[in-house]
């Protein structure tokens, strides 16, 4: 199976595409700060409009605004201003926000698109990219894409339509690399036109908005910029030269360019390799997508009547997930006569499951078991969650904000810590652990969502889970009793499973 990609991550901003603009209907209500498009705008954008900022979410507040000032104009400087200039060949630093459409729960194959319809991804990334359009004529990126999952060395490689992602994947992937060989095409659709790496002459689109005074994000300070613009598309330049600081549309990203795009060399040798050895036959661990040579295989056409019957299956798939959600008690073969017993049994079931690795819960620590429950708490699917809240199921997850179970774990951490019985303490809060992990696992994801981590995490041979402890802490009396408090109650918070998989109280 291919693995789950890191595609859009990867895309610059300012591919040509038509404008899909206000015409998409502005469905999340974003204000004329966060997003003015330079047409359907009306009263048309303006200074200090448009201009965004950081964002982080899809409502209008979840965004860091930066801050913008206009600068008054003599008719003169209006008519002198220094269009922004892009280069045929330059080497520029980066920092950047790209947003795309979200497919999946770690946002893995969000797509910059013509349209802010649909829930959306935000992904920082940071690095260095080349640009040369004299010899080569192709785009290169070699940045650290931030992911849910963890942080990924990533090189990128567009020339005509193709584009090749070479990625070093993270910790949990053991750092193996894996090579994407895709085709461009406007708005992710592989229906419409190929799309090429950006032109020089994108720029001559664009249209003078205004000076302004804007504070640029990243630590690059506060300065007097001209505004541009083309549809939804935003450029901030030196007024002396046109040189481009700052780039932002609201439905791609932002892009901070310290150094400009103005021409200036360009390490050619870096285009050299096209495509990518990793990407050839032997090359990367894993290539998805490539033929033998490195190039990107072609894509099937639906209209022969091999649609992929993935989305169908992935919709029935949900259907049987929800119903087991709605299943207050388990199976005989899912029950065990006492809280041992009932561990034992979940455990072959753990063990058995291909989409999975499993480790004895007594080789964990909180600290390891808590970075797993932070990736499964992204990957959860929130419908789950509001069926066991309204019924008071005990497979409820009992803050509904991440920020409170961190704020929890932390002071479980300090009791843990000032405990008088380290070991036995640690013993009580990694056991919790690791029933209230597998617990998320089985009753918050879907069945879509496991294979994709599956996918994600293939490469170390599924993900790593741990097992239940068989050991039923009391808490009560010696030795326990010297426990703190906070992790007694926190361990039988989480211990629940017993309630319904196991024939006895304890």
């Amino acid at each position: 199976r291919q693995m789950a990609v890191l595609i859009s991550l990867l895309l610059p901003l300012l591919m040509p595409a038509p404008l899909a603009a206000q015409s998409d209907g502005n469905p999340h209500g974003w204000d004329r700060r966060r997003r003015c498009d330079h047409v359907d705008y009306s009263p048309p954008c303006g200074a200090c409009e448009g201009y965004g900022g950081i964002p982080y979410g899809d409502q209008n507040e979840q965004i860091h605004l930066t801050t913008c000032n206009e600068v008054p104009m003599t008719p003169a400087e209006k008519e002198s201003v220094a269009r922004p200039v892009w280069g045929r060949t330059w080497t520029t630093k980066s920092w950047e926000i790209i947003i795309g459409t979200k497919h999946d729960p770690f946002c893995f194959k969000a797509f910059p698109s013509n349209s802010s319809v649909g829930s959306l991804c935000y992904n920082p990334q940071t690095g260095t990219q080349y640009y040369d359009f004299n010899t080569s004529r192709a785009l290169r990126e070699d940045i650290v894409v931030k992911t849910k999952a963890g942080n990924v060395s990533t090189m990128l490689i567009h020339k005509h339509t193709n584009l090749w992602i070479v990625n070093k994947l993270p910790w949990y992937a053991l750092g193996i690399h894996q090579c994407i060989c895709t085709t461009v095409h406007q708005g992710g659709d592989n229906t419409q036109p190929g799309v090429y790496p950006v032109a020089t002459n994108w720029t001559n689109n664009l249209q003078f908005v205004a000076r302004e005074n804007i504070t640029v994000e990243y630590d690059q300070g506060t300065h007097v910029l001209d505004h541009w613009a083309f549809g939804p598309h935003h450029v901030w330049v030196f007024p002396q030269n046109g040189q481009i600081l700052r780039m932002y549309q609201p439905f791609n990203g932002l892009q901070i360019f310290p150094l400009g795009a103005n021409p200036g060399p360009v390490d050619r040798t870096l285009f050299n390799d096209i495509p990518p050895t990793l990407c050839k036959k032997g090359g990367a661990t894993f290539r998805v997508g490539c033929d033998d040579d490195g190039f990107p295989m072609p894509k099937k056409d639906k209209t022969t009547g091999n649609e992929d019957s993935s989305s169908t299956n992935h919709d029935k798939s949900y259907i049987n997930d929800k119903r087991r959600a709605y299943q207050r008690v388990p199976g005989h073969g899912f029950r065990g006569s006492s809280f041992e017993d009932m561990s034992t049994t979940l455990n072959h079931w753990l063990m058995a499951n291909p989409l999975i690795q499993t480790v004895p819960c007594s080789m964990w620590n909180a600290t390891q078991l808590q970075k797993v429950q932070s990736i499964l708490w992204e990957a959860r699917h929130e419908s789950f969650d509001r069926v066991y809240q309204e019924r008071e199921d005990n497979r409820r997850i009992l803050h509904p904000e991440f920020t409170a179970i961190q704020e929890q774990w932390e002071g479980e951490n300090r009791a843990r810590d000032r405990s008088g019985d380290f070991e036995l303490a640690h013993a009580v809060q990694r056991d919790g652990h690791c029933h209230e992990a597998v617990m998320w696992y089985t009753h918050h994801l879907t069945q879509e969502t496991k294979e994709m981590l599956s996918e994600v995490y293939g490469v170390a041979g599924g993900l790593v889970m741990p097992l239940l402890s068989t050991k039923r802490h009391q808490c009560q009396g010696q030795p326990h009793g010297a426990t703190d408090p906070a992790l007694c109650r926190a361990y039988e918070d989480r211990v629940t499973c017993a309630s319904c998989h196991s024939d006895s109280p304890i």
